[in-house]
């Protein structure tokens, strides 16, 4: 197998790792990308309890009925990422 092959199968082998992960947690995966450096894995929703995904980063943005976080974690080095209203 070439390089790039194995690059991709490893990105996807990361993917599954941090889904199963996830799912395992009772959070539900809606989407998943794997192009750029790090695979992302989109959320319905964050975890319920606080500190247990390790936040990476969080963008806090103004909407019509108040402001939307979005929030980030690195898991098995996919990034993991989520909306929560205020």
């Amino acid at each position: 197998m070439n390089t790039q092959n194995n690059h991709i199968m490893q990105k996807l082998a990361d993917t599954q790792a941090a889904a199963s992960a996830l799912i395992a947690e009772g959070l539900t995966v809606t989407h998943i990308e794997i192009e750029g450096a790090h695979p992302r894995l989109h959320l319905l929703r964050g975890p319920r309890k606080t500190g247990a995904l390790p936040v990476s980063w969080k963008a806090i943005r103004p909407t019509a009925n108040g402001r939307e976080v979005e929030m980030a974690a690195c898991v098995n080095g996919c990034e993991v990422r989520w909306m929560e209203k205020d």
